[in-house]
């Protein structure tokens, strides 16, 4: 097993397995010997009777086994436990017939569970900073089983922790963007049109929930850099509801300025075509695009730059009836108007340009 990729090569293995390895706890079932009296525990005699005599006097690869132990792991604990019982019928129900096991047995299990506790901590991954969690831990031990089962492989724990992480935060990402995805439906789809501030809103809250998506121990820089590419997007996802929200507040400025106009402007329009056109002033004219305009701005809701544009296109319709152009008989030109040509029986077009000015197309 190579300890890491040749980008790493300036570290020797033994500190690599030495930060990433497990503590390394040896134990020792059915034990009826006594220990030497010089050794405190079966640590101490591991430590200074087997390890010193296997260095001594063993092969190299016992040697090589040894030193591996020593140097390859954080720390080095050993315990034992007496045998629960002589009585076979006991041993194959032990869970139920506690009352029958070796008290001593009983003891040293509590013990040992304490000694777990006591030493147990979360696995360090390669990286500094950066833990290994339940599922990057299966995630290893995946791909470490299928580079094993592979012929001419050899397990590599850099390139597999790198794997495992990235498998961790693309995970973290499509989880991420279900939610934030979730939440924007949720919040936004009954609000929509609605003005701008109110998406950059949900935005916002939706992506301070995201970091809880991300799997505990994964270090500060992993982290960060997964938010990076999250955000790319999450930012076209936020520019799609802008672009969904400017199209709903065009269709719903739309709807609003053709029931507006067909309320306030249509009887202009009917009133003009009539016998009473030459009792129309300039002010009905403008009054009645007030009274248009006002309601428009109290009923439009969205997109504030949206709103401001339908009305400006409504305005420069021209003559297609829908807009603030009125056509008058010229023979009719109402008490407040002014026209530069009067042909009996033609039509001349008049555009409000300001709130006091007709002028004559």
């Amino acid at each position: 097993m190579k300890s890491n990729s040749e980008a790493y090569a300036g570290l020797e293995d033994k500190d690599i397995f030495h930060k990433i390895s497990p503590f390394f706890i040896w134990l020792l079932r059915d034990m009826t010997q006594s220990l030497p009296r010089d050794c405190e525990n079966i640590k101490d005699y591991f430590l200074t009777k087997v390890f010193k005599e296997q260095s001594s006097s063993s092969s190299d690869q016992s040697k090589n086994v040894v030193r591996s132990i020593l140097s390859f792991f954080p720390g080095f604990d050993a315990f034992a436990l007496p045998i629960p019982t002589v009585d076979p019928e006991v041993l194959k129900s032990i869970s139920d017939k506690q009352s029958q096991i070796n008290p001593a047995f009983l003891s040293g299990l509590k013990q040992f569970r304490q000694l777990l506790k006591d030493t147990l901590v979360p696995k360090n991954s390669f990286n500094d900073d950066e833990l290994v969690s339940g599922e990057g831990l299966a995630q290893l031990v995946e791909l470490y089983t299928k580079a094993i089962n592979t012929p001419g492989a050899i397990p590599n724990v850099q390139n597999t922790w790198d794997v495992a992480v990235q498998k961790q935060c693309s995970k973290a990402k499509k989880d991420a963007m279900k939610t934030y995805n979730d939440f924007m439906m949720s919040e936004l789809s009954p609000k929509l049109p609605c003005d701008s501030d109110e998406i950059r809103k949900c935005h916002d809250a939706a992506f301070a929930q995201l970091k809880s998506c991300f799997a505990a121990g994964l270090s500060t820089n992993t982290v960060e850099k997964c938010f990076i590419e999250l955000k790319i997007s999450m930012d076209e996802t936020l520019d799609d509801w802008y672009t969904k929200n400017a199209n709903s507040t065009r269709d719903s400025c739309n709807a609003i300025t053709k029931k507006l106009s067909k309320q306030h402007l249509d009887p202009v329009r009917q009133q003009l075509d009539g016998e009473d056109a030459a009792k129309l002033s300039f002010h009905d004219f403008t009054d009645a695009y007030d009274r248009f305009k006002e309601d428009y701005e109290k009923f439009s809701i969205g997109a504030q730059d949206v709103i401001a544009q339908v009305l400006l296109d409504f305005q420069q319709v021209g003559n297609s009836g829908t807009c603030d152009q009125i056509t008058l008989p010229c023979n009719h030109p109402g008490p407040d108007m002014k026209r530069k040509d009067v042909k009996t029986g033609s039509s001349c077009s008049y555009i409000v340009k300001s709130r006091r000015t007709l002028v004559h197309e």
